[in-house]
C-alpha cells in the first residue's frame, strides 16, 4: 500500500523548478528537508497558473502526498 503519509509536492515556475541551482538548495527542497517530507518537485520553467493547475490535477491521481505547495508567479 502506498501512503500519502509524510510526502509533499511543489508546484510552480522555474523559481520552484530550481533552474541554475544545485537540486539540494532549491526552495522546494530546503521546505521539505525542514519539514523532514519527502519530495516531488513539479515546478516548470515557464509555467503559469493554468499550467500548475494541471500538473496539479494530473498528478493527484497518480502520486500520494499529503501537502501541496504552489509557489504562483508575478
Amino acid at each position: 500500500m502506498i501512503t500519502t503519509e509524510n510526502n509533499m509536492a511543489t508546484f510552480g515556475c522555474s523559481a520552484t523548478y530550481g533552474v541554475g541551482l544545485p537540486e539540494s538548495t532549491t526552495y522546494s527542497n530546503l521546505v521539505a528537508s525542514s519539514l523532514n517530507k519527502n519530495l516531488y518537485n513539479f515546478g516548470a520553467p515557464g509555467a503559469g497558473i493554468g499550467k500548475m493547475c494541471r500538473y496539479f490535477s494530473i498528478t493527484s491521481d497518480w502520486f500520494k502526498y499529503d501537502t501541496a505547495l504552489f509557489l504562483f508567479p508575478s
